[in-house]
């Protein structure tokens, strides 16, 4: 026994209609999944954070520090660029050079397009289809 299904030109874009509001309800829970999870110094990272929908394809982006907090850093000196030492609010006195010890990474782009995949998409799937479930 063989069954075929074709669905209509006004399915087809019924069906693409709700898979795209899926793919945007989950970019959305994305940029805010990394939004919650960044860490803030001054703001900058945080506030370069978006994304969006290309077709079937969620892009994510994000400047600033990103690099430094999603990778961490090795261990590493500071050294002045244009004088002679560094001193900074809180500092006893100036400096020739700073052995800054790394930062560990923390993955919060990772995280989020983990959690994308694995929890947000299946539940806005589910949402955006379930009219049709009947």
């Amino acid at each position: 026994m063989k069954w075929e299904i074709e669905f209509t030109e006004e399915s087809k874009a019924a069906i693409m209609e709700a898979l795209d509001k899926a793919l945007k309800l989950t970019m959305n829970d994305m940029v805010t999944d990394m939004i919650m999870h960044c860490p803030v110094k001054t703001g900058y990272t945080r506030n370069t954070i978006r994304g969006e929908v290309e077709g079937t394809t969620i892009i994510l982006y994000a400047g600033g520090a990103i690099a430094y907090i999603e990778f961490g850093t090795p261990p590493h000196d500071i050294k002045p660029s244009e004088k002679k030492a560094l001193f900074w609010g809180g500092a006893e006195y100036p400096v020739k050079v700073v052995h800054h010890p790394g930062t560990m990474p923390n993955p919060i782009m990772t995280s989020a397009v983990h959690r994308g995949l694995l929890e947000y998409l299946p539940k806005r799937l589910q949402e955006v289809f379930a009219p049709w479930a009947g």
